[in-house]
Parts: structure tokens; sequence; C-alpha cells
């Protein structure tokens, strides 16, 4: 009788392997179907065995019980609970449910596996023992090996993440642990597929070179490499996907040197157990040729972006001059005209208006000069953006900081600064101006429509006919000797 859970593990693998049973795996549970009347009858005392809750069902399908296992009632189906696991973590029973779990993306960053005998990490993921769980924390590449492998297939079979393929340096595998092995079997197998340029179908992977070359994905990759061939794709793909940013070249001038390696064979495993290592060597060599390259490239480059940066600073700098210029010369203008005002001895109504007027005309000229420039300063700040990851994307984060976006922002507060100062100074003028020539201006429009309504209100009088000859006036004093 079974009487461990690894041992229970061993024999539903032995009899998936067999054909006696067929094992589906899910998270909380386990479903083992196929079963004769014997070996439902075995897995039903390991279960009790185990103290795990079950559930059997004949071929009909009927819930039935242990006493009622007859080989009439063929094929039996057992469900059976697993034990609970803490949050975050996933228990896997089989090597059968292991195979069917790394089909798909992992759900949870550490599993426990029945099987396991000694534990191993990879970036996102770690698979250990039931006795040590342990803690873990994941790292995810944002490298995705579907932009440079191209899939002629209906299905695709190329990872969009090697994280959960690649082990950490810290971590080795031991190939001859069967469970570790079906995992070491779909990591060659991903990684393979993600260090080809095409894939055509689900088996054939293609090096572009040159020359061209096209080998077949075969089964238990792990096992045909060896150890050897295994420690070479994991240091290949390391290194071909662990710089986002240099992932195309690196990936290209990898793919290049394996064409090259064994021309004529198909036999990928043997790709990477005899030329995995020397083609990884010959690809960084490459690299690094290419890079003092880039360099001189670089240096040019950097040389534009310190010119058109410096080129910006000087023109806000020069709009922060005009602006400065504008106000002095609106401020002037202003204080001559509050003077002249207040120097003269009599009100006049056109002159307050035309006061008024020009300090009006004054402050709208600060306002334009102030929202030029603002234009000029967004304009540039699109471009920045716009441009970033086109032209100087080699550049980091932090450089691009400190080298474009430190200057340009300490240009553009300079310039907002003196925009705040010129608004405030130019609506204080308006504010000045208004005071000194309002009231007058109000007082004379008043007395103005005051003596329209005067002029509009008495008719004109007609003289007399007596009023024309007074005693006084010549006539008069020939009619009265």
């Amino acid at each position: 009788m079974i009487s461990s859970e690894k041992e229970l593990a061993e024999a539903l693998d032995a009899w998936a392997l067999e054909g006696r049973a067929l094992i589906t795996e899910h998270t909380g549970d386990i479903v083992v179907g196929k079963l004769s009347a014997a070996d439902a009858f075995e897995l039903v005392r390991s279960l009790k065995a185990l103290g795990w809750n079950h559930s059997i069902e004949d071929g009909s399908p009927a819930v039935v019980t242990k006493d009622q296992l007859d080989a009439d009632y063929e094929p039996f189906r057992i469900t059976a609970e697993k034990p609970t696991v803490a949050a975050g973590r996933d228990h896997i029973l089989t090597n059968v449910g292991l195979k069917d779990w790394l089909g798909r993306p992992p759900a949870h960053p550490i599993v426990e596996l029945s099987r396991l005998d000694v534990g191993f990490e990879t970036l996102s993921v770690k698979f250990t023992t039931r006795d040590h769980p342990g803690k873990f924390e994941p790292e995810v590449l944002s490298s995705d090996p579907r932009a440079v492998v191209k899939e002629s297939g209906q299905v695709r079979v190329v990872p969009a993440d090697v994280s959960p393929w690649l082990l950490r340096p810290n971590s080795q595998v031991d190939l001859t642990d069967a469970t570790t092995r079906v995992w070491a079997d779909a990591a060659a197998l991903n990684l393979a597929t993600s260090l080809g340029n095409e894939v055509e179908g689900s088996k054939t992977v293609l090096l572009k070179g040159p020359p061209v070359t096209r080998y077949e994905v075969v089964d238990g990759m792990a096992a045909s490499m060896g150890p050897h061939g295994f420690n070479a794709i994991q240091a290949c793909a390391r290194w071909a996907f662990s710089v986002p940013k240099e992932m195309e070249t690196r990936h290209i001038l990898l793919t290049a040197e394996l064409s090259r390696s064994a021309p004529g064979s198909d036999d990928l495993p043997s790709l990477y157990r005899n030329s995995g290592q020397p083609a990884l060597e010959g690809a960084k060599i490459a690299f690094e040729m290419g890079l003092h390259k880039i360099s001189a490239d670089t240096l040019k480059a950097l040389a534009d972006l310190r010119k058109a940066v410096s080129d910006e600073a000087a023109k806000l700098g020069e709009t922060t001059r005009q602006l400065a210029g504008a106000v002095s010369g609106a401020m002037f203008g202003g204080i001559a005209l509050i003077v002249a005002r207040l120097t003269m001895a009599t009100s006049n109504l056109t002159v307050a208006a035309a006061v008024l007027l020009i300090g009006i005309v004054l402050a709208i000229y600060v306002c334009g000069t102030i929202w030029t420039g603002n234009q000029f300063v967004n304009i540039q700040r699109d471009l920045r953006n716009q441009w970033r990851n086109r032209l100087y994307r080699f550049l980091p984060e932090d450089e691009y900081q400190r080298m474009v976006i430190g200057p340009a922002q300490r240009a553009e507060n300079a310039f907002c600064t003196a925009s705040w100062i010129s608004g405030i100074l130019a609506i204080g003028l308006l504010i000045a101006v208004t005071i000194i020539s309002g009231p007058e201006l109000w007082q004379g429009i008043k007395e103005w429509r005051a003596s329209d309504s005067v002029a509009t209100q008495a008719p004109a009088k007609k003289p007399s006919p007596l009023s024309e000859t007074t005693p006084e006036s010549p006539a008069g004093k020939m009619a009265h000797p």
C-alpha cells in the first residue's frame, strides 16, 4: 500500500506512462480517470491512508463507494482533494500535472512539487519541495522574444516571457531527477524557439545566418543536450534577453553565430551541446566591436544633443530677456503717462481716455509677449518627448534627465518666474492707469451727457416785434424827438 504523498505521485505517474490512468490536476484537486477496479481500489486505500477526501464515479457515471468497485462498472474515476497550501503558491502532485502546469503562464511564483528532491529557482518561479517552501521575490524580464522571432504556425510556440525558463545565477538543476527534467525539457524547448529567427510550424527552428539552417525540435530536449548543452542554452538566452534595449542586436548576433557553428546539421540539442558556448563568445566579441563604433556615433549624438540643449536654453533666455524688455518699456511708458496726467492743471476728457487706452495697449503687449514665450516652451517640450525614444533611447533615463530635462527645466523655471512677475506688473500698471484716468473719464462722460440733455430740453425763443426798436436804439430816438 502507498503510504506517502511522494509514493502516491510516483505510482500515478507510472500508471499514466503505462496507459492505466488519465490524470488531470487542478489547483485544489486531482482527477484520475480510466482506472480499472483493482487500480481504483488501490488508489482509494492510499487516499484513505493519507487522509485525503475523495469521491468515486463508475463508467455511468454514478457515484459509488469502495465496496462497489467491480470490474463490470469500469472505468472508474476518482477525484481527490489535495492538501491546502498557503496563499500565493501552487501544489502539484504528479509530473503529468507539472507538465500541464508548465504549458500555461505561471499562476503563482512558488510551486510545491511532491516528487521534487532538490528545489531550484528561476527568475520568476521557485520550484520547491513540500518540506521547504521558503520565501521568494519574483523577477520578470521585460524582453519579449516574440518581437524578434517570426512564427508561421497557427498556434504560437514562442513564449512571451522567458523569465520562468531562466535559472538564477546561484541555482543549479539535477537533470537526473525526473521532476526537474520535466521542467528542464520545457525550458530547453522554449529557449530554443526563442533563440531562432523563425519557427516554422511547431517543430522547426530556422536560423537565417548566413547560411540558412533549420533544426528540428525533439522530445526530451534537456536530456539530449546534457548538462553542458543545457547550461549553454541558458547562458545564451540570459545574455540575449537580459537587457531589453539591446535584445534585438544581441539576438541577431547570436543567431548568426549559431547558424555558422554547425551548417548542414539538423540536430538542435547537439548544436548547443557542441557549439553553444563558442557561438556565445563570438556573439559577445561582435557585440563589443559594434559598441566601439556605436560609441563614436554616440559621442557625435551627444555633441549634437548638447548643442540642441544649449540652443534651446539660449532661445528661451532670449525670450526671457525680451519679456523683461517689454515689461520695462511698458512700465516706463505707464509711469510717464501717470506723471504727465498728474501734472496737468486742468482735466480733459480726451486726455484721460488716451491715457487709459495707452495703458491697456501696454498691458496687452506684455500679455502677448508672455503668451508667445509660453508657446515656444510648449513646442520645445513636445519635441523633446517625441524624439526621446527615436534619437536618444541609448541614454539611460537618469542620464537623459540630468543632461536634457534638468537644464531645460531650469530655463523654463526662469521664464515662468519672469512671466509671473511681468504679468503682475502689467496688471498693476493697468490698475494704476485706471485709478488715475477712470474717475476723471467717468466724470467727464457724466458732464457731457448732462450738457447734452440740457441742450435738447431748452427750445429757442422767437423775438417779439416791439423788441426790434428800443428807446435806446437809433430808430427809437428818431421816433421820439
